[in-house]
């Protein structure tokens, strides 16, 4: 066998990517601290071409994850001493085979050797218990003990992988998508890797979709006519090709073309537009709605934000959620995310208000504090408990009084300038003040 891929699983923090970083002897940096993308390095071990890819730990990208799993030829799961398996780290290995994984136990160098090995013992029973067997026992999973940053035990991983590569064997030609991202050339980039067999400039791959013709292949931003297994090449398209999708070198037209099912939301209340700079993303936010659909989304794909989609948002009246952590924006109608953990907050504690209304002027008459305020849309009565919002930080209080004219009213429509004087908030700001109502 010429060579192997080999994912790397584990929860956020356990010590997935300080791994690599020893394997390869660089520091490898993480904008927003969590890996949110897929991770590819190549190292040439013992006449072996072994590819390691290091996948988000966070749960949203669960898509993904399952995607990576069915790449890879052996599986190396990351685990905390300390933490031991988690929820989300075992949803993950009820989706990895059963065979051919090694299980490293990471940061021993935190605890005294009886305590580690008390809480290796703990973590050997759960992981048989999941169907994994042991090479102790006499299956062919395997367990080390490691401290990633103190780089110890990351030899006996690497003599490891090379014994697992010598009993693999490959029959078909065939090879995996591992990334797709805007190029300036063409409108997408694709990087793929061919696992066993050669492709020829103008063959055509087969994935479960369609029929592909490889006009064009780049090796190091270079041309080239013909590409080998164990090289990773760029071939520029006009649309994106999907991360972990497999593709098949064949002769002979296929014709038994399989189109996926794309996961569907029912309307609600509110739609939003989502866009981001990667599959691995748009995975993870396809993931955080399988159990959570309050609100409707339309997918705008992966990619740079158009002119054109943010006149639609601004035909729909809503916004687009970008997540990126690539490009930058700067418009009223796009909200920028570049963490995971910032995109699931907003979603989740998203409130759809019914009314609105921005205070024009502030007048303050012996104690109390009047808001002159501009009704913009819904309608608003004496006793309405109502969020001030001013500066990002929310108070909540209730409409103690209604006027017009120096009038009392009992409520107020879209359109009316009015004033309001509230229970229990007498704030003075010169900021921008916004009110609004359930």
């Amino acid at each position: 066998m010429n060579g192997i891929i080999v994912g790397i699983f584990g929860d956020v923090d356990n010590g997935k990517t300080t791994l690599l970083s020893k394997i390869f002897n660089k520091k490898i940096y993480e904008k927003e601290r969590i890996t949110q993308k897929i991770r590819t390095m190549k190292l040439f071990y013992e006449n072996i071409h072994v590819v390691f890819i290091d996948t988000p730990g966070h749960e949203s990208f669960f898509i993904t994850v399952e995607k990576i799993i069915k790449m890879s030829d052996i599986n190396i799961i990351i685990i905390d001493v300390l933490k031991g398996i988690s929820k989300n780290l075992l949803k993950i290995l009820e989706k990895i085979p059963k065979s051919l994984s090694i299980f490293l136990i990471n940061k021993i160098d935190r605890l005294k050797k009886y305590e580690v090995n008390n809480l290796t013992s703990k973590i050997k029973t759960e992981i048989e218990k999941i169907g994994f067997l042991l090479e102790e026992n006499g299956g062919e999973n395997f367990i080390f003990k490691i401290s990633a940053v103190k780089n110890k035990g990351i030899n006996c991983i690497l003599k490891q992988i090379k014994f697992l590569s010598s009993i693999l064997t490959e029959k078909k030609n065939y090879g995996y998508v591992f990334s797709s991202s805007e190029s300036n050339y063409m409108k997408f980039s694709n990087k793929l890797l061919i696992k066993n067999g050669t492709l020829k400039l103008n063959n055509y791959i087969y994935t479960n979709k369609e029929k592909i013709r490889i006009d064009n292949i780049l090796v190091n931003k270079k041309k080239t006519k013909q590409i080998g297994c164990f090289v990773f090449f760029r071939y520029l398209s006009k649309k994106p090709l999907e991360i972990g999708q497999k593709f098949y070198l064949y002769k002979k037209k296929v014709t038994n073309i399989v189109i996926d099912k794309e996961i569907s939301f029912p309307d609600n209340i509110k739609t939003f537009l989502v866009k981001t700079d990667c599959y691995v993303k748009l995975y993870a936010i396809k993931e955080i709605y399988r159990n959570f659909r309050k609100i409707r989304i339309i997918f705008l794909g992966i990619g740079k934000i158009t002119p054109s989609e943010i006149k639609y948002a601004e035909f729909l009246k809503t916004k687009i959620l970008y997540f990126s952590e690539k490009y930058r924006i700067s418009n009223n109608y796009v909200l920028l995310f570049s963490n995971i953990y910032k995109f699931k907050d907003y979603i989740y504690n998203y409130k759809e208000f019914k009314s609105k209304a921005e205070v024009l002027k502030i007048f303050r008459n012996r104690k109390k504090t009047f808001y002159g305020c501009k009704i913009i849309k819904g309608l608003f009565s004496k006793d309405s408990k109502v969020n001030i919002v001013i500066k990002k930080k929310t108070y909540f209080s209730k409409i103690k009084s209604l006027m017009i004219d120096k009038n009392k009213v009992s409520s107020v429509n879209k359109g009316t300038i009015c004033g309001m004087l509230f229970n229990n908030f007498n704030i003075y700001e010169n900021e921008k003040i916004v009110i609004y109502k359930n």
